[in-house]
């Protein structure tokens, strides 16, 4: 019998059996993951939760403006709270939906959480002819 799966990041993968295997060696549970809220106009889902050894990840996945319309260079998508902010600015590469016209594609962009908790969002193709639409990332950092 085959099974079927659901395709996710390497990064997201790693990320998650090290928090398996670290809480194991521990003896401890996995902290349960907190809802982010959004910047206003955005729809989609920002995780995050943080360990007993003080690494936060951080899960993002499908953020997009609410009327669709494509996220602008150095978009605030959300902001972190105190505790669970990076002592340094860390950056991630973000996968995307770009639009150009008559085609969805997938694009990378990059992602950078500031130090105040700001998750700002910086598409690498920023013309006219393709911008990106949807973005979903996984980052994890020391507090």
């Amino acid at each position: 019998m085959r099974s079927s799966h659901r395709r996710l990041s390497g990064t997201a993968i790693t990320s998650c059996a090290r928090d398996i295997t670290s809480a194991n060696k521990a003896g401890k549970s996995i902290p349960n993951l907190l809802t982010l809220p959004l910047s206003i106009g955005y729809t989609g889902s920002i995780t995050y939760r943080k360990n007993e050894f003080g690494m936060v990840t951080v899960v993002a996945q499908a953020v997009r403006l609410d009327n669709g319309e494509c996220i602008p260079y150095r978009s605030v998508l959300a902001t972190l709270p105190e505790g669970y902010r990076p002592r340094i600015q860390v950056s991630e590469i973000s996968d995307t939906d770009w639009w150009t016209p008559g085609t969805v594609n997938t694009w990378a962009a990059k992602v950078i959480i500031y130090t105040n908790g700001e998750i700002t969002f910086y598409p690498y193709n920023n013309s006219d002819k393709a911008t990106v639409q949807a973005s979903s990332f996984t980052v994890s950092f020391y507090t």
